[in-house]
């Protein structure tokens, strides 16, 4: 989906866990012209996470690629690391595109910076 639709000076985010199959599949896909980023893992501190999608501001085209997501238990709730990201993203950016599959999702973000795109 992100070969189909990308272009020249899209940045694409990689939750940590899904590097593995990324490193798999990034060249059959074209993916290895996109600059990437690698997500820290931060189990147990959300903050990084907001730290992370903060640093990616200003930019507006801006992909998250999740797999093999963590299901990490925040306040005894059953939230995982994608929807905490995914809710920072909604927070300070526009989602302009979003496509999930068993187990995988991407979403397209503008974060352009000193707008609040989000609503």
């Amino acid at each position: 989906y992100i070969k189909e639709n990308k272009k020249k000076d899209d940045i694409l985010y990689i939750y940590y866990s899904a590097k593995t199959a990324f490193d798999f599949y990034h060249q059959e896909y074209e993916l290895e012209q996109m600059k990437s980023i690698i997500g820290v893992r931060s189990r147990g501190n959300t903050a990084n996470y907001e730290k992370q999608v903060k640093d990616l501001s200003g930019n507006d085209r801006v992909w998250f690629l999740f797999s093999h997501v963590y299901p990490f238990y925040y306040n005894q709730k059953g939230i995982t690391e994608e929807r905490i990201i995914v809710e920072q993203l909604n927070s300070i950016g526009k989602k302009n595109d979003q496509l999930k599959s068993r187990g995988a999702s991407v979403y397209l973000y503008d974060l352009k910076t000193g707008e609040n795109n989000a609503g």
